[in-house]
């Protein structure tokens, strides 16, 4: 039973312990911390390569520089000039992120405008909301320019949900089985049409959606508005390509976001963000997110690797490879994301580890002060143990002396009057006195290692 005892005993503590630690990663899973993950992600959009571009897109914004030389805001009839001049660059498509019904001009202006935008091989708006099932009607402009095609392309921020953060991640793929503008426009290039055939896409609230694979501001450089009026610019960089026109007048945020690069109110324009989201579809390159069964998995293998280094290891070893841990699991997830756009959760696998750490390192010290609590009194028994057997062997010892020096006094005595003694007697009484000395040599060394035993007295060694 005792041998039975000894074998199971190590394999149930093993087992508890790896207990505790799914128990822990399952508790910590259930634990919000899209806020800090979200950080992590950010933390490895902004110092990843910066991804290519497909050479598919071009950007075209009225900046500061259209206002100063037109001395107003492009009105109906200069933007109907803009979309002839732009009409020779030969585009594949042309989009405009803000609302024609903001173009300030008179009812024929307005008329002429929208029928050069028909004149153009395609020519959307692409509007700033997502109308649910019944609501269409809201993708359709007033008229004159009720015949300008409209789809939904919102933006999105992640302000009550996710990070809270406000940063722009995620674009909308699909919304009720019908696509945005951009999985629109990107399947006349890679030929994708469906969101299965595309990487990163998961589900939210009824919407299909994807994160964006955001390139630093300034990749998609903006031609200027009024260069394109004036025709003072090369026109064959638009040709066969999707042309994205926007406002970059600093004038109002929602012409701008937040971006994983910054949390700058103007980090990024619509414009680019546009760009950026459409470059992601074309060359489906959206991250992909680990699913939560893996990211638990992770947690259990971190929780259960730090629980057995907390109980088994010495501190400063186990901190050494705690350390270890965190670094190299940081630069794993980085690699990934960097290498294969595959997106680790890190922010649960981060957390078992400070608090497994703390958790147990309490009970490692009970252990260790229980431990240290016996070994003490233990000590202790043995010390009144040997007291006891030391004090036991001096009495024993002085009790043997005197009777033994009374037999050594009687044998010197017979002797000395050995005359009258015959040689038997003689014999005997040598034989006395012989093994009296050889008692009492044992006596005394029995002494002399009490003494020892005692501390009384220093060995020489030699």
């Amino acid at each position: 039973m005792i041998r039975f005892k000894k074998q199971w005993s190590p394999w149930l503590n093993r087992s508890l312990r790896i207990l505790f630690a799914l128990a822990a990663a399952a508790v910590i899973c259930q634990i919000n911390l899209e806020y800090i993950e979200s950080l992590t992600y950010d933390f490895r959009v902004a110092y990843k390569p910066t991804s290519p571009v497909s050479g598919h897109i071009a950007t075209i914004a009225i900046d500061n520089k259209t206002l100063k030389e037109l001395q107003k805001d492009p009105d109906a009839l200069t933007h109907k000039i803009f979309l002839e001049q732009l009409k020779k660059g030969k585009p594949r498509a042309v989009v405009y992120t803000f609302d024609p019904e903001t173009i300030n001009g008179e009812k024929n202006e307005l008329k002429a405008f929208a029928m050069s935008t028909e004149q153009l091989p395609s020519f959307y708006y692409a509007a700033n909301l997502l109308p649910k099932p019944g609501h269409e009607s809201l993708l359709k402009l007033n008229p004159p320019l009720e015949n300008i095609p409209v789809y939904p392309a919102p933006k999105t921020a992640d302000l009550n949900i996710f990070g809270k953060d406000g940063v722009t991640r995620r674009f909308i793929f699909s919304f009720d089985g019908s696509p945005t503008l951009h999985p629109l426009l990107a399947s006349s290039f890679n030929g994708l049409s469906f969101k299965e055939e595309y990487r990163g896409i998961f589900e939210f609230i009824e919407t299909y959606q994807a994160y964006i694979d955001f390139r630093p501001t300034g990749t998609y450089k903006a031609t200027s508005f009024y260069d394109i009026l004036e025709g003072q610019t090369d026109f064959s960089q638009f040709n066969d390509k999707v042309v994205f026109v926007g406002r970059d007048i600093l004038e109002t945020t929602k012409d701008y976001l937040k971006t994983p690069f910054s949390r700058d109110i103007v980090a990024m324009t619509n414009l680019e963000m546009h760009a950026n989201i459409l470059d992601t579809l074309i060359l489906n390159r959206a991250p992909i997110l680990s699913k939560p069964w893996q990211d638990f998995i992770l947690t259990a293998l971190i929780s259960i690797l730090t629980v057995f280094v907390v109980l088994t290891l010495r501190p400063t070893r186990g901190l050494a490879i705690l350390a270890a841990t965190v670094l190299g699991f940081a630069l794993i997830c980085y690699l990934l994301f960097a290498i294969f756009g595959f997106w680790v959760e890190m922010a649960h696998p981060l957390l078992a580890i400070f608090i497994c750490y703390y958790f147990f390192i309490p009970y490692r010290l009970i252990i260790e002060n229980r431990k240290s609590w016996e070994y003490y009194q233990r000590n202790k028994l043995l010390t009144q143990v040997e007291e006891l057997k030391s004090n036991f062997l001096r009495m024993m010892s002085h009790d043997l002396k005197t009777p033994l020096a009374r037999i050594q006094g009687m044998t010197e005595i017979l002797w000395r009057h050995r005359e009258t003694l015959s040689d038997e007697q003689q014999r005997a009484i040598k034989s006395i006195a012989s093994s009296s000395e050889e008692l009492s040599e044992f006596i005394g060394s029995v002494l002399d290692l009490g003494r020892i035993e005692s501390k009384e007295i220093k060995l020489n060694l030699k």
